[in-house]
């Protein structure tokens, strides 16, 4: 059964979630580059831990804006846990997709040389990380709603 109040809830919660979680990657982001300095000896490993970095700080805006007090706890900190590694998964293998260095040449006919840009990596990372970790808190809060009417 369609319920408004559920539909209004999810859509304000989506916001918050997004607005949050992109601010705190910025946030963390400019954090990490001022003070710490990560170097790119190792692509992968250089990959990975802004992979990490990025979903987690995306999954600490997005956690608190899913968490229903009317859903009980322990599924509440599985829908934590899942967002935690949804968030950083997403995040990684999005900026995989995006750096085949044939994605251009499917649609314009050309090939591409292979130039790293930090914008592009960030961007990527940050959409996969939102998509991702909202898509799960989205899914949990939406199944308790329906199916347990708590919202």
């Amino acid at each position: 059964m369609f319920r408004m109040e559920l539909l209004v809830s999810a859509i304000a919660r989506l916001l918050a979630a997004v607005f949050f979680s992109v601010v705190l990657i910025v946030l963390t982001w400019a954090f990490v580059k001022v003070f710490l300095q990560p170097s790119a000896s190792d692509p992968t490993m250089y990959f990975l831990k802004h992979a990490l970095l990025v979903g987690g700080a995306a999954s600490v805006g997005i956690i608190p804006a899913w968490w229903n007090t009317a859903t009980p706890l322990v599924t509440n900190f599985k829908m934590a846990l899942t967002v935690v590694i949804v968030s950083m998964l997403s995040s990684w293998v999005l900026n995989e997709i995006r750096g085949v260095e044939t994605h251009y040449a499917l649609f314009g006919g050309v090939h591409r040389v292979e130039v790293f840009s930090v914008r592009y990596m960030l961007e990527g990372m940050m959409a996969g990380a939102v998509i991702g970790g909202n898509l799960i808190g989205l899914g949990f809060y939406s199944y308790r709603g329906l199916i347990y009417r708590e919202f």
